[in-house]
């Protein structure tokens, strides 16, 4: 689910609900109608992931989800994979820090708790890879298309480009001294 989510950019319940018959392994492309907001997408696989999804044992079922055991947890509610992920995932590879059951609401019940939130959650691989296509060289409109977007400002927030990122487009331009 790791390597979908960084590698497509998709949200965690959207990855969470991959069938087969959305993945096309043959031309390396996969397909989404995000849940969020409807929008029908569809593009192509990085090698990695097409690579990784080539061998996961397939189902003869094209509705059978890519991610099984993880799309069961969604239909109950995201929420709880989000946990996991967190406590399963970041915290024992010690890019999280470990919280205490009791830390995860203050204050409140349900939807009125106050909530810890982390700068590190299965959100930021959207956050990674927005900026992985412009570092690349996609513009704006083809990131915002592939992340599924509604515009450039939220495109603009989920990107994070570095001094490293400003010369390699720098070191592009052209030597008009000669």
């Amino acid at each position: 689910m790791v390597l979908t989510g960084l590698y497509t950019g998709q949200r965690l319940g959207d990855v969470a609900g991959l069938t087969w018959q959305q993945v096309d392994l043959g031309k390396g492309c996969v397909s989404f109608v995000t849940s969020k907001t409807g929008k029908r997408l569809s593009f192509y696989m990085a090698k990695p992931l097409a690579d990784y999804l080539e061998n996961l044992p397939n189902s003869d079922q094209p509705d059978a989800c890519v991610f099984p055991k993880t799309a069961a947890m969604a239909e109950k509610h995201t929420g709880t994979i989000s946990t996991k992920f967190y406590d399963e995932i970041l915290a024992p590879a010690g890019l999280v820090k470990t919280r205490p059951k009791t830390e995860a609401k203050t204050g409140g019940k349900g939807r009125d708790a106050k909530r810890q939130t982390s700068e590190l959650s299965f959100h930021s691989l959207r956050h990674t890879f927005t900026t992985w296509l412009k570092s690349a060289g996609a513009s704006n409109a083809l990131a915002q298309m592939i992340v599924g977007h509604d515009s450039e400002v939220v495109s603009r927030g989920y990107t994070h480009l570095d001094a490293d990122d400003t010369q390699a487009a720098i070191s592009k331009l052209p030597d008009v001294t000669r």
